[in-house]
């Protein structure tokens, strides 16, 4: 059995807000900033960096830029989940859609949090917490009062481990039914005649 210690998530981590946006992304090809918009998140909860829109400063404060260690939340939507940011380009900052989890800069701590936000526990406490009935939303009052189950340094590591295995078993039975579909396609196509 492993100890963990209930922390409220706001102590844990900093919130921030995504990048303020009057209305839509004023994209701009060779823009100073990238911008990760809704779109740029696959199902598998990665982030495409190369498809991401440029756009110039728009905002009177100085951007919250992403780096390697934090968390992306998006808290609006039919979908809530977390993206673990391992590695990003320089000047990229989030959608105003988003919240950043910005810890100790611990990939450990990223891939943790990630994993357990998008987890029932977390999930279950947002179905209760959150605003809206179809369409949630998740104010930053909520996210920052999410009870965390965080395990000790030690174990830390250990489920860092595991979560990657899971996720990979995950990639992997994805392409193994992605193969098998196109087997069983390419057997229907096969008349006889």
């Amino acid at each position: 059995m492993v100890y963990c210690e209930i922390s409220e998530l706001q102590k844990i981590v900093s919130i921030l807000p995504g990048y303020p946006l009057r209305r839509h992304v004023p994209e701009n090809p060779r823009g100073e900033y990238g911008i990760v918009q809704l779109r740029d998140v696959d199902p598998g909860h990665e982030i495409d960096w190369e498809q991401l829109a440029r756009m110039d400063a728009t905002a009177k404060r100085a951007p919250d830029f992403l780096r390697s260690g934090d968390v992306i939340f998006s808290g609006r939507g039919t979908r809530v989940y977390a993206v673990e940011v391992e590695s990003c380009p320089e000047n990229v900052v989030v959608a105003p859609q988003f919240f950043v989890l910005r810890g100790d800069g611990s990939n450990d701590l990223a891939a943790y949090l990630a994993w357990y936000i998008n987890a029932t526990v977390a999930q279950q406490y947002f179905s209760v917490y959150a605003g809206g009935t179809t369409i949630r939303n998740v104010t930053r009052s909520v996210l920052s009062k999410l009870p965390v189950a965080m395990p000790g340094d030690n174990d830390m590591t250990g489920f860092v481990r595991l979560i990657g295995l899971l996720q990979r078993e995950r990639k992997l039975n994805e392409r193994l039914f992605s193969a098998r579909q196109q087997l069983l396609e390419s057997l229907v196509g096969q008349t006889g005649g």
